[in-house]
């Protein structure tokens, strides 16, 4: 009797440390696979598009610099000057940063795209999680 042996056990302790990992590795396939059959709303995205751009806007216009503004009219400065000095460009770089941001995100909301020569990774997941239950 082989299996009565008590140095021979079932599973050695190497295997069940490869099985743990390959067993979250599939726990976490599949809650991947979940994520993408029930993304975020569209209202979220829209909300968060709004509030950036109604920040911008505000802040377009808090941002100016008014007092080149004042001391241009006392002096009888061109108006070159005037918008040279009052333009918001550290504001101006702030929102690109913001933007840039937001297209990544968008980016990343489904990275692989909706073409017909995409990779649809529902697809791949599901083939994945089935392939690590099947072994």
């Amino acid at each position: 009797n082989t299996f009565n042996d008590k140095n021979d056990s079932l599973i050695p302790k190497d295997h069940k440390d490869v099985v743990s990992v390959l067993l979250k590795f599939r726990n976490n396939l599949h809650l991947l696979a979940e994520y993408t059959l029930r993304p975020l709303p569209a209202i979220y995205k829209q909300a968060v598009y709004f509030a950036v751009y109604g920040w911008m806007l505000m802040g377009i216009s808090a941002n100016q610099n008014t007092t080149h503004y004042k001391d241009a009219n006392e002096e009888g400065s061109n108006i070159v000057m005037i918008i040279l000095l009052g333009f918001p460009v550290y504001g101006i770089l702030m929102y690109m940063l913001i933007f840039s941001w937001l297209k990544v995100a968008t980016i990343l909301n489904n990275p692989y795209g909706n073409d017909c020569y995409d990779i649809s990774l529902v697809t791949v997941l599901d083939y994945n999680i089935w392939k690590s239950s099947v072994y």
